[in-house]
């Protein structure tokens, strides 16, 4: 599997502006067998052709990344897992695409999942990495899947989960 940066011809130019670091996540249960797909990316608005290989045989709950991008507008293609074979991406490989915005110096994780309609799509975040406060930590919690709710346990001992500013529910 490849998964790494993306080449000279997928970063569209800017002038001095600092690139965002981005995490891509395949969130997307197309099937039981480990749902394996090719990730593309390319300047918004060419040609399908000129995308540039993210990852290669991404599985699911596969996370790539860093990929560091300059700040522009990204089409990101999710292809059938053998559209990296021959090393260029054709139309009729793509599953789906979705015209992604990175602005500059963020990190941030672009999340692919279904949305609730059932129809995949990417969600992007960001990623907070401000300093915790002493003794502290910090933990980020994103539901984007098209799925039932979840109760997220914080608690650290035994019996806190009797108290309720422990336990969060979402979705």
């Amino acid at each position: 599997a490849v998964v790494g940066s993306t080449s000279a011809a997928v970063v569209p130019s800017s002038a001095q502006a600092a690139p965002s670091q981005v995490y891509v996540v395949h969130g997307l249960p197309l099937d039981n067998a480990g749902t394996l797909v090719d990730v593309y990316a390319g300047a918004a608005g060419d040609a399908v052709d000129k995308a540039g290989l993210v990852a290669g045989d991404f599985k699911f709950k596969q996370v790539a990344g860093p990929l560091a991008l300059a700040p522009a507008d990204y089409t990101v293609y999710v292809a059938k897992p053998t559209a990296s074979d021959d090393g260029k991406l054709a139309a009729d490989e793509v599953i789906f695409s979705k015209t992604l915005k990175v602005p500059s110096g963020l990190n941030l994780s672009a999340v692919a999942s279904l949305d609730a309609a059932g129809k995949p799509t990417i969600n992007v975040f960001a990623n907070d990495l401000s300093k915790a406060a002493s003794g502290g930590g910090r933990l980020s919690i994103r539901h984007a899947a098209a799925a039932p709710a979840v109760n997220v346990d914080l608690g650290y001992l035994p019996f806190s989960r009797l108290f309720s500013f422990f336990v969060r529910s979402y979705g």
